[in-house]
């Protein structure tokens, strides 16, 4: 079952805040949006369906993570002149976005390599009130972010810009 930022327990968005800090080491990243509360509330804020949740048996089996944008946010972070976190920080509520920073995606160990994260990333871009014309890009920090980001514009067809 997906659920948004919304429709999660506080269990399960506890957990979700958990899980990203582990998974990625935000605390020891500053350049990375921080795993916590705040940022939870943020994107909920700009739209419910910035944070999409698989829930098996009532248990977080993963989540995934989009940062709605201006596109000359999305310039400013590609070429480094602001953090993730800045991008956040920085973002506005808007009625459609022109652009998705794809910024997350775990999946706990016992659920991996079935394809949740694939699903949840297409199911949390056809939510997302964006322009027609949206603008995807993301910065992939692992091997399996890389994967994910290759497979998702293999299967879609769709371009997504990469910070290198």
């Amino acid at each position: 079952m997906f659920l948004n930022a919304e429709e999660v327990t506080s269990d399960i968005k506890k957990r979700s805040i958990e899980m990203s800090g582990e998974i990625f080491a935000t605390e020891a990243a500053p350049d990375q949006m921080q795993a916590s509360e705040e940022n939870f509330e943020k994107l909920k804020f700009l739209d419910p369906n910035t944070l999409l949740y698989e829930v098996i048996e009532g248990d977080l089996a993963a989540g995934v993570g989009v940062g709605p944008t201006s596109l000359e946010t999305m310039e400013a972070f590609l070429s480094h002149q602001i953090s993730a976190q800045k991008l956040l920080d920085i973002t506005e509520k808007q009625d459609q976005y022109p652009s998705l920073y794809l910024c997350a995606a775990a999946v706990l160990p016992q659920y991996r390599r079935q394809g949740i994260a694939m699903k949840l990333l297409k199911e949390v871009i056809t939510r997302m009130s964006t322009t027609k014309d949206v603008l995807l890009y993301a910065w992939p920090t692992s091997s399996e972010g890389r994967s994910l980001v290759e497979k998702f514009k293999k299967e879609t067809g769709k371009v997504i810009r990469i910070r290198e």
